[in-house]
C-alpha cells in the first residue's frame, strides 16, 4: 500500500485532503469486523484473505491518476478517473485483481464476466457478493470521511456490525450505528 490522496475535501475556506493509507485502512477494517459464515452477504471464510487483499490495494491507482479538473460551474473538482484499472503489483492473486479491477462498476455484465473467470475453482458464484462487500465497506467509509468521521467497527451478532464514530480525543463512547 504506497501513500497517495484518497480523498479531497472542498471546505468553505479551505482544501482537506485524506490519506490514501488511511482510507484503505479504514475499508480493510470494515470487512475484518463484517460477520463470517457462508450465507449470503457473510464473509466466507473460502474467500476472505483474497477479499482482504484487494481492500488493502483497491484505490492504490489513485496513487497514478489524481488530478484537479474544473467542475463545469467554475470551479475544481477532482478526478482518479481509471484508478481501478492499475492494480498494485503486490496483487498477484487473479481474484483479488479482478475485485480492484471491477470495484466501481455496477454493470451485470462486467461482473458476470469477471465472476466467469472463477467458476473452474467453484467461486464464481461467491465473487458477486464479495465484490458487493468491498464496494459496500468503500461507499461506507466514504459517507463517514465526508462526514469528518474515524470509525471503529465491531461484529456485535451474526448478522449485526457496530461502527462507531472516533472523536478527535480518539473516545469512542458515543453509541454506536447499528447495520
Amino acid at each position: 500500500m504506497g501513500e497517495g490522496i484518497g480523498r479531497v475535501f472542498f471546505l468553505k475556506d479551505e482544501v482537506g485532503f485524506q490519506p490514501l493509507s488511511n482510507h484503505q485502512g479504514l475499508v480493510v477494517k470494515l470487512l475484518e469486523s463484517w460477520r463470517e459464515g457462508d450465507e449470503p452477504l457473510a464473509l466466507s471464510p473460502k474467500t476472505k484473505e483474497r477479499l482482504l487483499l484487494a481492500a488493502r490495494y483497491h484505490d492504490d491507482g489513485k496513487r497514478f491518476t489524481f488530478h484537479i479538473v474544473p467542475d463545469g460551474k467554475g470551479g475544481l473538482t477532482y478526478s482518479f478517473r481509471g484508478h481501478r484499472f492499475r492494480v498494485a503489483q503486490a496483487v498477484q492473486d487473479p481474484y483479488a485483481q479482478a475485485l480492484i479491477r471491477g470495484h466501481h462498476d455496477y454493470s451485470t455484465r462486467e461482473v458476470v464476466n469477471l465472476a466467469a473467470d472463477f467458476l473452474e475453482e467453484g467461486l464464481g458464484h461467491r465473487f458477486p457478493e464479495d465484490l458487493f462487500l468491498l464496494m459496500m465497506a468503500d461507499q461506507l467509509e466514504a459517507e463517514f470521511a465526508l462526514l469528518g468521521y474515524e470509525i471503529e467497527a465491531r461484529v456485535i451478532t451474526d448478522t449485526e456490525v457496530a461502527i462507531r464514530f472516533v472523536g478527535d480525543d480518539g473516545r469512542t463512547d458515543q453509541p454506536p450505528i447499528v447495520i
